[in-house]
């Protein structure tokens, strides 16, 4: 999901000193070469320390015995440099996601209210932690996560807000129409599979 941000490219450019296209393009670059830098830097080490037993979510061979000296100390601060990572991560997944939903609405909000800031982000919340309650482990819940709240923030919602705003511009329409099913799909599949992974374990 680090490389499905381009819905925060827009409120991210206004909070720049200077809010120019090139200055953003340049942001976007240096983000991208970071992300794909540490997947590479990760995965290769992940690849060398387990071989062929490295699982798709790779926090589950940390929780292992990895029979190496001070394997506990590098556990903990794995497990800690996660928690400060979904800590930085889930307030600009929150701000996006209730900017959006707020943009689809068929009534207008005030979005720089204080009660429409508050009630929607505690509404959202709400229905976050249910869920979260509902689900008794915490890979199964970042699985579902993965598989849908990725299609939605990334495909979904910016091609219903593309489609409302097109003005009646065919091709514009068309192709986030097509964004829009594509994205569908592929989070009802990734939806239907992680289920169906779940049951099966």
């Amino acid at each position: 999901s680090a490389f499905v941000c381009h819905y925060n490219v827009n409120p991210l450019m206004k909070e720049l000193q200077s809010p120019r296209q090139p200055r953003m393009h340049q942001v976007v670059a240096q983000t991208m070469t970071f992300c794909c830098s540490l997947n590479i830097i990760v995965g290769l080490s992940c690849m060398v320390l387990f071989g062929n037993d490295v699982r798709t979510d790779i926090l589950q061979n940390f929780s292992l015995d990895l029979r190496i000296p001070h394997a506990s100390i590098l556990v903990v601060v794995l497990r800690v440099g996660y928690i400060i990572s979904l800590a930085f991560t889930f307030p600009v997944i929150l701000f996006t996601l209730r900017d959006s939903l707020l943009d689809i609405l068929p009534f207008k909000l005030d979005k720089e209210s204080s009660l429409t800031f508050y009630s929607s982000s505690a509404l959202i919340m709400l229905v976050e932690y249910v869920i979260c309650l509902g689900v008794p482990d915490i890979y199964d819940a970042i699985g579902l996560m993965a598989s849908t709240v990725t299609m939605v923030l990334g495909f979904v919602i910016p091609a219903l807000i593309t489609i409302r705003r097109a003005n009646g511009q065919l091709g514009t329409t068309l192709l986030s129409s097509a964004m829009f099913w594509i994205g569908c799909l592929i989070g009802i599949l990734g939806f239907c599979i992680t289920l169906t992974n779940i049951f099966h374990h």
